[in-house]
């Protein structure tokens, strides 16, 4: 099942025009629109170039950034 281009970014953690730049160059033809269809073997061909960057992702979705406590002042 195809997905669209923009969801596929988001999922890897990479902006379009570096997807559409990658598959262009890879001899596949698709459009720089958010919308554009994205087959499953250039999927499966995006998930092995940007592999790295699903793991930073997830890595970076763990951390918990929390809200230093105000210091007190004494009077």
């Amino acid at each position: 099942m195809s997905k669209r281009l923009v969801k596929v970014a988001k999922e890897l953690n990479v902006g379009t025009a570096t997807i559409v730049e990658f598959l262009t160059n890879n001899g596949y033809s698709i459009e720089n629109k958010p919308t554009a269809k994205i087959s499953e073997e250039m999927e499966s061909e995006l998930v092995k170039e940007f592999r790295g960057s699903i793991a930073i992702k997830e890595k970076a979705d763990q951390l918990i950034i929390g809200n230093r406590p105000a210091p007190k002042k004494e009077l």
